[in-house]
This record gives structure tokens, sequence and C-alpha cells, in this order.
């Protein structure tokens, strides 16, 4: 598995290079306003740093969907295919070396956006921080599920088939993540059976009569959908590639 990280990190090197260089042009267009705005505090200005604040977060949520997908698609897609499964790795080899590449740049793109909100005065804490794992969590079973999807169109069922099931999946993980923070929230080691912050299902930290606490219905229950989506697409793999 190692050679393949290895392999599979150095192909997306350019890739890399060229985010980096993006995060650093919109570095220099913060601290280009940021001084012109210790000269004049005007409402101009100010608006222009919440512009860019809103490009780095659409930036960031284009750029790791790009890479996600991408990511499989090369590999299941194009002819890098028939080097990547003439390869002595397993199902789940495969699939976790995927995973910890696509982490690595999900964690450079946090460090280059942590570096250009705390430019402008947003500094990482705790909270922010639980929520950015959160968050993670939230990547790596989307980039499962596109993975799943993308198996499901090479060898399984049609397209508009493959793509009502991942919608079907989808919604049903989403639902049942709602139904379960609605009624089964586990806080500070308590279950709250009514629980009316609807939007529970998507937290990290929940407000709780005035407290905030760590949302630990959420994170255990996408770990458990991570661990199911890791366990179906390594089954498929395995079944439809020999990887051996």
């Amino acid at each position: 598995m190692r050679k393949y990280l290895k392999y599979d990190a150095k192909s997306n090197m350019k890739f890399f290079i060229s985010t980096i260089a993006s995060f650093v042009i919109l570095l220099i267009s913060m601290m280009s306003i940021k001084t012109i705005g210790a000269f004049s505090r005007t409402l101009e200005i100010n608006s222009a740093i919440n512009s860019i604040e809103i490009i780095v977060v659409v930036v960031f949520i284009l750029t790791i969907s790009y890479f996600i997908i991408n990511s499989f698609y090369k590999d299941l897609y194009t002819n890098r295919s028939i080097l990547t499964f003439s390869l002595p790795i397993s199902a789940r080899e495969f699939i976790l070396a995927k995973l910890i590449v696509i982490n690595i740049f999900y964690w450079l793109l946090v460090f280059l956006s942590v570096f250009l909100f705390y430019i402008v005065g947003t500094y990482l804490n705790t909270k922010i921080l639980l929520s950015l794992v959160f968050i993670m969590i939230l990547i790596n079973i989307s980039a499962l599920l596109v993975f799943l999807y993308m198996q499901m169109d090479r060898y399984l069922f049609k397209r508009k088939i493959s793509v009502f099931l991942i919608f079907i999946m989808t919604t049903a993980i989403l639902a049942l993540a709602f139904f379960i923070n609605k009624n089964f929230l586990l806080l500070h080691n308590k279950i709250i059976l009514k629980n009316y912050n609807y939007m529970a299902f998507v937290y990290s930290y929940i407000k709780y009569k005035g407290e905030s606490y760590i949302n630990l219905t959420g994170f255990i229950y996408y770990i458990l959908i991570f661990l199911g989506l890791f366990w179906i697409n390594a089954k498929i793999l395995k079944k439809d590639l020999d990887l051996s």
C-alpha cells in the first residue's frame, strides 16, 4: 500500500501545487486589502474582506469536491486503471490509500484556509477544530458515496440506476441522521429523547439549556456510516476486480 500511496500522492502533486498557488494569491489579496484597511476603515474595505472570505469557503468546497471525484475517476475510467489494478494491493488497501490522500489534501486546504482567516483576525479554537474533524468525517462519507456510485456505474448497473440508488442512499443516511439526532441525542453521558434543534445532525456542537455540548450522537452515527460504506465498497471492489 505504501508504494501505491506514494504513487497516488506524486500523481496529484501538480494539483497540490496549483492549489497552494491559488491560496497564495488569495493571501496576497487579503494582506493588501488589510493593509489598505489599516489606513482607511471604510465599509468598502470590510465588504471586500467579507467577499474574499466567502470566496475562500467556495474555493475550498469546489476544490475538495473536484479532487475527490477526479481521484477515483482516474483509477476507474482512464488507462491508469490498468496499472493501478495490476499492483499487489487489496481492495481495502486501495480504498484506504485513496482516503489517506484525500484527507492529506483536506488538511492542506484547512491549513491554508485557517492561515487566510488568521490574516483577517479569525482564530482557530477547540470548537472550530472539532468541527473540522466532523467535516472530515462527512467528506470521507461523501468520498465513499462517490466511489460507490462509480463502482455501480462501472461494474453493476446503468448510469441512471446508479444515480438513483446513490440518491436514495444519501437521502436515507441524512433522514436517519435527522431522526436519531432529533430523538436520541447523546450529550455528556445522557440521552435527550426530544431535541428541538432540527439541524443537530449536521453540527459537531449542540446547544442545550444554554450550554454547548459535543454532538456525540452525530460523531458515532457518521463513523458507523463511514465503516459501513467502506465495507460495501471493499466488498464490491474485491468481487469485481482482481487486485492481486
